[in-house]
């Protein structure tokens, strides 16, 4: 009978490292039995398998068949079959064998599958105490969001609390408007009464109102006025004086300030082909001034001379621009204190002017001197003249600059320079030290009255002039000098602008790049007269709040 073990068996659901184990346990219940059981039969039985295992041996006998040569026979107990004793003995044993083999496989099963039930118990233990630290993470944030909505309810009643609270603030506030108090009916009734000086005001600002009032004017000074119609019949005259201050500005404006620059010694312009004079570009920018307002009387002169010097631009743009300043200061005499805006040509020995003759750029009685004659004779002074104005441009610059230093309500003041002009060394030190504390005019240690804004002004090629005169590239800032001035003044606070020349329907020597519309200049506030309207209003204005 032939007996199969579980290592046998090609199907048996065990590993290798299984098997192993159970043959080592199955050694040692071999082990543990044997020692158990020392009885007789046992024995007898042990030695009895000794005996038939020894006696399978082989022994050398003789000559092989096969290979001719000496052999091992068999023993001779082999030659023989075992006795039904032997028979019954080996399958006992076997099944001795096999019952403890299968039982050590079963044994290792159960602990193997043991282990296992308790891994999993204990990952189940894990998962539990997972659950219940999830479980109380969310008991947590349902009580934190339990404890916000309060605050959230809470935060509602309170707001709702401060809105009935506002309501009831506003509807006091209401019902105490409802009932003026003395101080706001007085309050009242001066309001009322300022609306109405200013829609008076504003009726007055009518243009045909102003036109009654420059009647008035022209009528006082003997002169005939297209907008006023001539009565024989006696008429009261207007109170002028005795409107308000910013209204007489306002008159005092419309008659004396330009909206261009006024170009006291103008550039032609190109297109010009002798059609115009600078003496009657001059006459037509001083066309819609009515400057002889300012000879009505001394209290009116007092009041427009500011607004005639303080709020027009003068400018002086062509050569020989500093005589006609001078000549222009000499004739103001004490009024130079009112101007702010000055504009004036670059000295033409502080550059090397390409394009130009000679003779055009000379201050002597073939050059430019007869030209500045009819102009000249508007500020009543005469060039060459000993109280009169310097024929030669650095003596004209040098007593121009020093009336200039002398200004305190000079604000503004730019220098401007052609666009063919090369400039020297001298002259950009000269332009960059221009009405500062380091100007060569000032004494040692002196200061000029008045702290103007100073910019340079650049006029650019206009598109009839050539680009190359005389081999120069008058386009390159770096050959004639502009990028050295352009750093000197940064270093000393100067503004740079640029700008056009002017064409014939300008009326205009150059227009500077975003520069349009009036000059704006604070009005002065003069003292009103005792018992005008405005006055008497200001007056109750005032003891109202001061009391």
């Amino acid at each position: 009978m032939k007996c199969h073990t579980p290592f046998d068996n090609p199907t048996a659901n065990t590993t290798q490292k299984e098997q192993s184990s159970a043959k080592a346990h199955f050694e040692s219940v071999n082990t543990m039995e044997g020692s158990q059981k020392p009885d007789a039969a046992n024995v007898a039985q042990k030695s009895t398998v000794t005996q038939s295992l020894e006696s399978n041996k082989r022994q050398k006998t003789g000559t092989s068949f096969f290979y001719g040569g000496p052999d091992t026979a068999l023993h001779p107990s082999l030659l023989h079959p075992p006795t039904q004793l032997e028979q019954e003995n080996n399958i006992l044993i076997t099944e001795s064998i096999g019952k403890k083999y299968q039982l050590a496989v079963k044994d290792y099963g159960l602990s193997v599958r043991n282990g296992r039930i308790r891994a999993k118990d204990r990952r189940i233990t894990e998962l539990e105490e997972d659950i219940e630290a999830k479980e109380a993470h969310l008991l947590n944030i349902e009580q934190e969001k339990e404890a916000l909505m309060a605050f959230v309810e809470e935060q509602e009643a309170i707001a709702g609390a401060q809105a009935t609270r506002i309501n009831e603030l506003i509807t006091e506030v209401t019902e105490s408007m409802d009932k003026p108090t003395p101080k706001d009916v007085k309050i009242r009734a001066l309001q009322k009464e300022l609306e109405a000086q200013r829609a008076m005001m504003k009726v007055l600002e009518d243009r045909h109102i102003l036109d009654k009032i420059l009647g008035r004017v022209n009528s006082m000074l003997g002169r005939k006025s297209s907008t006023t119609a001539i009565t024989t019949a006696p008429q009261k005259a207007f109170p002028f004086m005795k409107l308000p201050s910013e209204l007489r500005n306002n008159v005092y404006k419309h008659c004396l300030v330009s909206r261009l620059p006024i170009d006291l010694w103008p550039l032609l312009p190109h297109n010009n082909e002798g059609r115009r004079t600078r003496a009657e570009m001059l006459k037509g920018a001083l066309k819609g001034l009515n400057v002889t307002l300012m000879r009505t009387s001394k209290q009116v002169h007092y009041e427009t001379v500011f607004i005639m010097y303080g709020c027009n631009r003068f400018r002086f743009s062509d050569l020989g621009c500093w005589t006609v300043l001078e000549g222009f200061l000499l004739n103001l005499n004490r009024n130079c204190h009112y101007l702010t805006n000055i504009e004036i040509g670059c000295p033409d020995w502080f550059y090397t002017l390409f394009g130009k003759d000679v003779k055009d750029t000379d201050l002597n009685v073939t050059g430019i001197i007869p030209l500045m004659k009819p102009v000249l004779d508007r500020f009543k002074v005469t060039a060459g003249h000993a109280i009169g104005p310097s024929t030669n441009s650095v003596e004209a610059y040098t007593r121009a600059l020093g009336m200039m230093l002398k200004l305190p309500n000079l604000n503004r003041f730019k220098v401007i320079v052609p666009f063919n002009a090369q400039l020297f060394m001298h002259g950009i030190y000269g332009l960059e030290r221009m009405l500062t504390g380091t100007d060569e005019q000032l004494l040692p240690g002196a200061q000029p009255c008045s702290t103007p804004t100073r910019t340079l002004v650049f006029l650019e090629r206009p598109f009839y002039a050539h680009q190359f005169i005389y081999g120069m590239d008058v386009d390159d800032d770096e050959l004639m000098n502009r990028d050295m001035m352009l750093n000197r003044a940064d270093m000393r606070n100067m503004e740079i602008q640029y700008a056009e020349y002017g064409m014939y329907d300008d009326w205009t020597s150059y227009i500077i790049d975003g520069e349009d519309g009036e000059y704006d200049v604070e009005f002065p506030e003069y003292e009103e007269e005792p018992g005008t309207v405005a006055g008497t209003l200001i007056e109750k204005l005032a003891r109202y709040f001061w009391h």
